[in-house]
């Protein structure tokens, strides 16, 4: 039911009294069940963790193939000619 403070007033089952909820924590429930922060100012990436910074390792430390290093069937062939 609506207040005139511009709240809600809903009651609580599970402590049996009523609750008087404000404009912004009624804001703050909507936002949370669209799956959004509570607070609006909140970005999910800030540029605080941006980094245009290109980093010359790789990302994993896996072994170079061997394949890399066996010559290919062409390869062989050459140089079995020779």
């Amino acid at each position: 039911e609506a207040d005139d403070g511009g709240g809600v007033t809903v009651y609580d089952k599970l402590n049996g009294r009523n609750v008087r909820i404000s404009k912004r924590e009624l804001e703050q429930i909507r936002r949370l069940k669209k799956g959004a922060f509570a607070n609006p100012e909140t970005e999910m990436y800030p540029d605080t963790f941006r980094s245009s910074v290109i980093e010359k390792t790789p990302l994993h430390n896996a072994p170079e193939p061997k394949r890399r290093f066996i010559p290919s069937k062409w390869e062989g062939m050459r140089i079995h000619r020779l």
